[in-house]
């Protein structure tokens, strides 16, 4: 390349890089076309003129967030450091950190299903955003239990349609029934069929990843027998997603007790566009593990610490 034009190429990219100037002053300062300016600018950069460095401060994370959608195929991934934290702290900032991806990815006229789960009531109540127009909050499953709770699918749904301005829909079921046949019999009634309807339209799903223990809150609420805990883990359970159960290859199984519950299908999950996972701490590791094998989720929210621990635990 000739030196005049070497010259004028750095002289353009000095007043672009470091002095602010736009594409349009440009042209107009040097007497040629806008488009001219671009490609003047885009060969800078192939000719290595033009280096652009980016000071990443969370170099660490970023490179865990790259090593897991690499390996599991996700969409995307946030990883975030809570070395130093408090076990709640630590789970509050995994919660902020879910909020600001899922306000960032709602669009207008999206379908948004939220699931049961405390991770997923901090998820909603940290969401502070404009108001959505035209979005529909979904639960994902029926009620958990005889008792009140401020984090069940409904509860979560309302507050972030809430939080969203924008409508919700609730489903009047219990997550689990007695038997097949009277779970046919529910899913027909007018007000629950619309809900689950709207499945098949979803966009978004926000879900904790349940590990399968007696302490997990999941199983506490379902008032399961013992008998039907262990029937669980014969089967090969490690990992619930609402009411789907997975094994250590993230396979589904223990269909016996996932037929009984009301909720999203496995169908309609593995459809959804954008299934975003919130979930941390080393109890998790092996659902977490599980999730992503079968690829059941499309990002996973979680800490350094668990995100190291999923990569060494599965190589």
């Amino acid at each position: 390349m000739e030196k005049e034009k070497i010259r004028q190429m750095v002289k353009i990219c000095q007043l672009y890089y470091l002095e602010g100037y736009n594409q349009q002053q440009l042209a107009k300062k040097f007497g040629i076309s806008r488009p001219q300016i671009s490609r003047i600018i885009s060969s800078a950069k192939e000719e290595g003129i033009v280096e652009i460095k980016v000071n990443n401060p969370f170099g660490d994370e970023s490179i865990i967030e790259q090593e897991l959608v690499d390996k599991f195929e996700l969409n995307d991934a946030v990883i975030v450091d809570t070395a130093n934290m408090t076990k709640d702290q630590s789970f509050g900032s995994v919660a902020k950190a879910g909020a600001i991806f899922l306000e960032s990815v709602i669009k207008k006229g999206d379908e948004v299903g939220v699931m049961a789960g405390k991770a997923i009531q901090q998820v909603v109540q940290l969401i502070n955003g404009q108001a959505k127009k035209n979005v529909h909050v979904i639960p994902l499953v029926g009620g958990l239990g005889i008792q009140g709770a401020n984090w069940h699918a409904n509860s979560n749904v309302i507050q972030l349609a809430e939080n969203l301005q924008c409508d919700y829909y609730v489903l009047n079921a219990p997550v689990i029934v007695s038997s097949p046949e009277m779970k046919l019999q529910l899913i027909q009634e007018e007000d629950i069929k619309k809900v689950l309807d709207r499945y098949q339209t979803l966009k978004i799903a926000v879900v904790g990843i349940g590990e399968i223990t007696e302490e997990a809150t999941f199983f506490k609420t379902m008032n399961l027998n013992q008998k039907e805990l262990t029937d669980i883990k014969d089967a090969g359970a490690v990992c619930s997603i609402g009411k789907t159960f997975l094994n250590s290859k993230g396979e589904e199984v223990a269909k016996e007790l996932s037929d009984r519950m009301i909720g999203i299908s496995t169908e309609h999950l593995k459809e959804v566009d954008q299934v975003i996972a919130v979930a941390a701490g080393e109890k998790k590791i092996d659902a977490i593990v599980a999730s992503l094998l079968g690829q059941w989720v499309d990002v996973l929210v979680t800490d350094v610490q668990t995100g190291k621990h999923i990569l060494q635990y599965s190589t």
